[in-house]
């Protein structure tokens, strides 16, 4: 699972992820049980069962984050997906759309990893100097 990008978006998430409505996939997936739905629906607001959701989520293998995303395409909630495809992570490599590049990260006390036109631009403006 990519709990790197969940972390970052972790405010995000917990503000606008409507996760009554995905949490039933996790059920008929066998990801998760009624006992996990109940730990959720014992918090008090929606922001408190968001957030045991994603420490649920965080605690749980690769196919729950799958059964995640695809909850939430189902339920149209591109924006969620989109938010998180667009994070970088540690975990990104070449995957021929030329987004991030393991080989060539650089951190800078942030833990980002930045892409690959960065580093070319840098590159560049190196050269120009």
């Amino acid at each position: 699972m990519d709990a790197q990008r969940i972390k970052d978006n972790w405010i995000f998430l917990k503000e606008n992820l409507v996760q009554h409505e995905i949490r039933d996939f996790f059920i008929d997936e066998h990801v998760w049980d009624l006992s996990n739905i109940e730990d959720i629906d014992a918090e008090k607001t929606p922001k408190e069962k968001n957030e045991r959701f994603l420490k649920l989520l965080l605690q749980s293998d690769q196919k729950a984050y799958e059964v995640f995303t695809l909850a939430l395409q189902e339920k149209c909630s591109t924006h969620i997906i989109e938010k998180l495809r667009n994070t970088p992570s540690l975990n990104d490599s070449d995957k021929s759309s030329g987004k991030q590049y393991n080989s060539l990260c650089t951190y800078m006390g942030t833990n980002r990893v930045f892409n690959i036109n960065f580093i070319r631009d840098v590159l560049c403006l190196i050269i120009l100097v």
